[in-house]
């Protein structure tokens, strides 16, 4: 049976008929009028017995079950037409798949040319000391960072080979090279520097070099600057960096040379997280935390770029994987952060806050696989740095492909907002995204809004997609990049109830919710409008934009979606709860997790004994204690049983509902006793006595002998129902059935 029964559809299209009609005939009336005759009229209904049979009883027995729980949002079936609330598709049942054989093919340019950059990757050791010799005591394990006053105060040398880490860089797997391949489909990637001089009984034929310099580790001297300049000079003999200036501006470029140095001991963004010393692993006390930063360098006659400064471990004895060096080395080619920074902000950071997590190298995406196969950048960023085309669409059907076709190509939908549109990929688990999510989703279309008012001011900064407040203004702003995650968001659309999740994409399967996206249930994380975080100011009606996107085909390397843009209003979204019980009543509460620019007419709260709402105990109309909350109160309950509510509003752009359901708590057992509280002295704590009732107070000796002993010099006298002792008690009086707890006061005499 559907969620309404066919007594309660009666119950429910009665109140509407009957709400039109007070609405439409008898404007004059008042409002309070005007709902005292509708609930006459639907009393008339609840009386009748409905053609299913169903009797309306008012008490069943509860479930057995002894939990609370409440549902998402639903929408009124009475109301033909109106948008479903808390449902991407709208009530939509069918998609248009005969639309797909006309598709437009939307590929990628073919590569023409590969760009190659020489990486340059060094693996340092600090020789604080100078003497050649590694100073480290496994019998003295702090020697090494315990006295700053001695030579050897900062000295660390490195606990790998060269050879451990070639292939993560180099190798034919899923090294750096290789996903730096994948990623700009064959536009570029890193090849291993060729040396103009070998190193010494190097083992690997080019790329690397290991080098010991006579200084402390970077985060015992607290010149990273300084340590890196050195680092990257003791290359010099071996690299003739001239050569490198392929157009001649006396400047090595980040597409002429990429730099990664690997500082010995772990990284400290991925290892213990702090940003000087582990003193759980004294051999490799001091980290670095990964960064990019200027190189200050002048060698050959050139300057250069970038540096990429990172630690050999992840966590002292593990490798650190490629998934580190991988965003540092983005950084070096112009890519920028979307997690939390604090550049000129104030405030905390809050969670949830929408940002590309696990789906973009340049947030969390370089941890991906535990760090050895970092997931993609997001596609704002690969059209940004020219790794990826973007072609600007209007409605119709189109056909686009993974990145593993090399006909990888980002969808642009621009929106009434000149600054804000949204761009459609497909990600697919496949390459080095197989292990993008959790679970056994294949992946699908993924949709993101972009806002170029937010970038142009925060996004060189890494402060896009940051949840910390812009100090100058106090206020924190929209993000510039999200990606519209499929189911994981609040009810309100707002916040990222899941920042991982497992099935975020968009596809066609047995269940049409997954094949339809609609931007309208997505809203401003600080202001709650629909779809934009801000309209034009030539926009007229209701801020009601939405882009709805159906997709045609199951997850593959080639999918087919059509695309539409519309206003469309949405219902308001509720959620139910109840905010007190007893055993034999219960307080519902509807919240209004957001209107939708919707008017609300009429707020309702019914209860039932039933999950399908068959057997009503009531209909109330709702108090509406504030804007975004309301509530009904139902007495004369049955204790121990469980209730089934349903909040649910009328407004002008449809009516929404949402349930939950409670058991009444069990009636308390009569009360059988008093508790009465001794007080000793004006200061003493209370001894409390329990009295059965029919019995008489009785003070256990070992406590009247332990007060008596801390009055010496007095005598007990008796017990007084007031601190003041005038009004006193008789210890032979017997304590009545209902009497309540009460105190007594002791009385002490000189003796």
């Amino acid at each position: 049976m559907n969620i309404y029964s066919c007594w309660l559809t009666k119950v429910w299209n009665c109140a509407i008929i009957n709400a039109n009609f007070l609405k439409g005939k008898v404007n004059s009336m008042s409002t309070n009028l005007k709902r005292l005759l509708a609930a006459l009229l639907c009393a008339v209904m609840l009386i009748t017995v409905c053609a299913c049979g169903d009797t309306g009883e008012t008490e069943t027995t509860g479930s057995s079950s002894t939990g609370d729980s409440t549902d998402g949002t639903t929408a009124s079936e009475s109301t033909p037409g109106v948008p479903m609330p808390g449902e991407t598709t709208g009530g939509q049942t069918e998609l248009p798949l005969e639309e797909a054989a006309n598709a437009i093919k939307i590929e990628a340019s073919p590569v023409t040319e590969t760009t190659e950059i020489p990486l340059l990757v060094i693996l340092a050791s600090f020789d604080a000391n100078g003497n050649g010799v590694n100073d480290w005591d496994e019998n003295d394990p702090d020697k090494l960072y315990s006295d700053k006053t001695q030579d050897y105060y900062g000295e660390q040398w490195v606990g790998t080979k060269l050879t451990d880490h070639y292939e993560l860089y180099f190798g034919d797997g899923y090294s750096l090279t290789n996903y730096y391949d994948e990623l700009s489909m064959g536009a570029f990637h890193f090849v291993p520097i060729e040396f103009d001089v070998m190193p010494e009984n190097s083992p690997v034929p080019n790329g690397m070099i290991e080098v010991v310099l006579d200084i402390p580790h970077p985060s015992a001297s607290g010149d990273a600057q300084g340590s890196i300049t050195k680092i990257f000079s003791a290359c010099d003999p071996y690299i003739d960096f001239s050569k490198l200036d392929k157009n001649g501006n006396g400047k090595i470029d980040e597409t002429e040379l990429g730099v990664l140095i690997l500082n010995s001991g772990a990284d400290a963004s991925s290892s213990s997280g702090r940003t000087g010393g582990n003193s759980g692993a004294p051999r490799f006390y001091f980290e670095v935390w990964g960064t990019s930063q200027p190189l200050n360098a002048y060698l050959d006659g050139v300057s250069f770029s970038k540096v990429s400064n990172v630690g050999e471990y992840k966590t002292v004895g593990n490798i650190l994987p490629i998934g580190v060096p991988t965003h540092e080395l983005a950084h070096n080619l112009g890519a920028e952060d979307l997690y939390d920074r604090n550049v000129n902000a104030t405030g905390g950071t809050i969670s949830g806050w929408p940002r590309a997590y696990y789906f973009s190298l340049q947030c969390n995406g370089n941890n991906c696989g535990y760090g050895s196969m970092p997931s993609y950048l997001d596609p704002y960023q690969r059209i940004y740095l020219g790794w990826a085309e973007e072609r600007v669409v209007e409605d119709g059907v189109y056909t686009i492909y993974s990145t593993c076709t090399d006909k990888y190509t980002v969808l642009r939908v621009n929106t009434p907002d000149p600054d804000e549109y949204y761009l459609i990929e497909i990600r697919l688990k496949e390459g080095f995204e197989k292990n993008l999510t959790s679970g056994d989703s294949e992946g699908g279309i993924m949709v993101w809004h972009i806002d170029e008012e937010i970038n142009r001011k925060y996004f060189i900064d890494g402060m896009a997609s940051s949840s910390y407040a812009d100090a100058s203004t106090g206020l924190r702003h929209d993000p510039g990049i999200v990606p519209l995650f499929r189911g994981s968001f609040d009810k309100a659309g707002r916040y990222m109830a899941s920042t991982n999740p497992s099935d975020p994409f968009y596809y066609l399967s047995d269940d049409v919710s997954t094949a339809v996206f609609n931007s309208g249930i997505f809203h401003s994380v600080t202001n709650g409008t629909q779809s934009l975080n801000s309209y034009p100011d030539d926009w007229e009606g209701k801020e009601n934009f939405n882009l709805k996107i159906e997709v045609l085909s199951e997850p593959g390397q080639e999918m087919t979606i059509k695309i539409t843009t519309e206003r469309r209003d949405f219902a308001p979204v509720l959620t139910a709860t109840y905010s007190e019980k007893t055993y034999d009543s219960i307080t519902v509460q509807g919240v209004i997790e957001t209107l939708n620019n919707a008017e609300i007419s009429d707020y309702g709260i019914m209860l039932a004994t039933d999950p399908e709402f068959q057997n009503i105990v009531g209909v109330k109309a709702a108090e509406v204690i504030e804007d975004d909350s309301f509530t009904a109160t139902f007495d004369g309950l049955t204790e121990d049983t469980r209730y089934y509510y349903k909040v649910y509003v009328l407004s002008d752009n449809g009516n929404a509902e949402a349930t939950g359901n409670t058991p009444t708590s069990s009636r308390p057992k009569p009360k059988e006793y008093a508790t009465i509280a001794l007080y000793s002295d004006a200061d003493a704590s209370a001894y409390e006595v329990r009295v059965d009732f029919g019995e008489t107070l009785s003070i256990p000796a070992g406590w009247l002998r332990s007060i008596s002993n801390k009055k010496p010099g007095y005598t007990l006298e008796g017990w007084y129902y007031d601190e003041a002792l005038t009004e006193p008690f008789d210890m032979d009086t017997v304590i009545e059935s209902g009497t309540e707890d009460f105190s007594l006061y002791a009385k002490w005499v000189a003796e």
